[in-house]
């Protein structure tokens, strides 16, 4: 998924543009606590904070993730359990998801519906998703390839 998604930064040209890999990171579980929502702020201590300016300063927010067992990974659902503390500058912001993995279409949809109700949450406007059943770039002819990123690009209306 990592070069799948670093080829998509690349052809897209974006200046800026930032791949978190959040296999590498750390972020902790949400502890339900609702800090976030009585005192501003989140008690826990990890990298959340880094990735939280990422996505806010960002003005489009891929959301490029394997599909695992018709789910997202735990990384990703605990971001999105995180980001309860700033949804609100999320708001305005496009995204979409680019999903991957020897799953079904049925699975793939299954995971873009979480990623797009975690959108309307958070009012971002949610383009789509698209997904390839692939478990890296080396599972893809040209031909895929290109009509990955032509979907992609017809997503961003470029």
């Amino acid at each position: 998924m990592y070069r799948l998604s670093k080829m998509l930064v690349e052809r897209l040209s974006v200046r800026d543009a930032k791949i978190v890999l959040l296999a590498n990171t750390d972020i902790k579980y949400c502890t339900g606590c609702l800090k976030c929502e009585d005192e501003g702020l989140c008690p826990i201590n990890d990298m959340m904070g880094n990735i939280r300016n990422d996505m806010v300063s960002a003005e489009t927010i891929i959301f490029a993730t394997p599909v695992y067992f018709d789910n997202l990974p735990g990384k990703l659902k605990t971001l999105i359990d995180r980001s309860n503390l700033f949804m609100s500058d999320l708001a305005g912001k496009k995204c979409f998801a680019f999903l991957c993995g020897q799953a079904d279409a049925q699975s793939w949809e299954n995971c873009a519906k979480i990623i797009e109700n975690y959108a309307g949450i958070c009012k971002m406007d949610y383009l789509g998703y698209v997904a390839v059943q692939a478990r890296d770039i080396e599972d893809l002819n040209d031909t895929q390839i290109n009509d990955m990123f032509s979907t992609i690009f017809k997503l961003l209306g470029e």
